[in-house]
């Protein structure tokens, strides 16, 4: 009957909907709950209640909106670095040239590699005096521009930045090959009988048929890089004197070492609100866009 089929599709999907509140919908909801309290590691099963306090002292904690403007920085060097660069990748590797495949594994391999490994092998290159790339500026005699890359607080976030951008670019790449490869080639056939260059081609046919990848890629590189962590903690631990924080972190030096879950609860509901709502508006935007 049509009430045993209902029963039945209802019946399936009720350990995934359990599953969701379980861990993600529970978890953002008692979250939003310790940030209206005082909750400390000692107390959480009591806490008293706050009001508004905590997103009052966020809004002026100044090493909040500095861990925002560095994970600013990490999204904004992931668009104009790892997007750009994985499209170029892809652009060339599309194509049948020898030791293809073992040039697409080599620039994959990264992505693969646990963050924490990469981010310890990348602070013994970046090592102050015995590093390999201040080794090799002394080696040059150009030790003006050996630097304190980790230790400085002007730097110490690009730096780190250059390797997240290291470590992903691959990952982007990946994403456009497989879009490329989805492209019929007997377009690109017609445009060459037509007349059209190669870079013609790639803007007025593979750019367009590649929106789907494109969103796929700014939506994760977005919501990843205000999620970061493992790479700041291993490396850092968002120092000198939080130069290098992020949201991620912040949240972390909160909860686990001051021991303040009521404000960290606050962090994390802005972290989570920030992906949610970035998400989101770029969905819409992207629908408008295939409407017009």
């Amino acid at each position: 009957s049509l009430f045993m089929e209902k029963s039945f599709k209802y019946l399936m999907i009720t350990p995934v909907t359990i599953a969701i509140l379980l861990v993600a919908i529970f978890p953002f909801l008692y979250a939003l709950y310790l940030s209206f309290t005082n909750a400390m590691t000692i107390n959480f099963l009591n806490p008293s209640f706050v009001g508004f306090r905590n997103y009052i002292e966020l809004f002026r904690d100044k090493f909040f909106w500095k861990s925002l403007l560095n994970n600013i920085y990490w999204i904004a060097a992931g668009a104009l670095f790892q997007m750009p660069m994985g499209m170029l990748l892809a652009v060339l590797l599309q194509r049948k040239i020898k030791f293809n495949n073992i040039i697409r594994t080599f620039i994959f391999i990264p992505v693969v590699i646990s963050a924490v490994a990469v981010a310890i092998l990348w602070k013994l290159i970046f090592e102050q005096n015995f590093g390999l790339i201040n080794s090799f500026f002394y080696f040059i005699h150009l030790e003006n521009f050996a630097l304190s890359w980790l230790g400085n607080p002007r730097i110490v976030i690009f730096s780190i930045i250059m390797v997240n951008n290291w470590q992903y670019t691959g990952f982007h790449m990946v994403l456009y090959l497989a879009g490329l490869s989805n492209i019929p080639v007997e377009l690109y056939e017609a445009a060459r009988i037509d007349g059209v260059n190669e870079i013609n081609q790639f803007f007025k046919i593979s750019l367009p048929l590649l929106k789907e990848s494109l969103l796929i890629s700014v939506i994760l590189l977005v919501t990843g890089s205000i999620k970061t962590f493992d790479t700041i903690w291993a490396m850092t631990q968002g120092g000198p004197n939080h130069a290098s924080e992020v949201l991620a972190s912040y949240f972390f030096i909160n909860a686990f070492k001051n021991h303040r879950l009521g404000y960290a609860s606050v962090i994390a509901s802005a972290i989570f609100l920030l992906s949610l709502g970035f998400s989101i508006f770029q969905i819409k935007i992207s629908r408008v866009g295939e409407m017009r």
